[in-house]
């Protein structure tokens, strides 16, 4: 499985961002986040 943000996966599949936010609400798609400062936090070291 890849990750995308949310702007690209939104224009791959032909919806805004604002689209994919309310689905992932309704639990229409499943969003997995990744904790962005540890990955910051990696790439520092």
């Amino acid at each position: 499985m890849s990750n995308y943000k949310p702007k690209e996966f939104a224009e791959i599949i032909g919806v805004s961002v604002k689209t994919l936010q309310r689905w992932d609400g309704e639990g229409i798609l499943k969003a997995c986040r990744t904790p962005k400062d540890i990955l910051a936090e990696k790439i520092q070291k």
